[in-house]
């Protein structure tokens, strides 16, 4: 399954790299930020660079072509285009949209079992 996980306080936390550990090797795992790429920072040089995302990529087992730059707009669009089936997020006005208007399960970062839920969606999913 294809999975996407934001970055900015959801892949930040401790807990949820364990869960993108896990998930990286059997599944096919992306960062889906709302953060500017690398050109529109070009724009806006008072902005930090997106290293960090990289180096947590790297850290969990993600590649670095599975990292995917928003630049603000919804994330909606991103989960269309790539036949997203998962998606974790601490936004949760985001994992409305996304459950409203696609086939995409979104998961809340928030929840403190979100770990626990994921993987047994998956489970489920996967056996069924």
């Amino acid at each position: 399954m294809r999975i996407t996980i934001d970055f900015d306080d959801t892949l930040t936390k401790p807990h949820i790299q364990e869960l993108a550990k896990k998930l990286v090797k059997r599944h096919e795992v992306y960062i889906l930020t709302s953060r500017l790429d690398s050109l529109y920072r070009k724009a806006h040089r008072h902005l930090h660079s997106n290293d960090d995302i990289y180096e947590t990529a790297e850290k969990v087992g993600i590649k670095p072509q599975n990292v995917v730059f928003t630049n603000q707009a919804s994330k909606l669009e991103h989960i269309h285009r790539g036949r997203v089936g998962l998606h974790i997020d601490d936004n949760e006005a985001e994992l409305k949209n996304i459950s409203a208007l696609s086939q995409c399960k979104g998961f809340s970062a928030l929840d403190p079992e979100v770990a626990t839920d994921v993987l047994e969606y998956l489970k489920e999913e996967l056996n069924g």
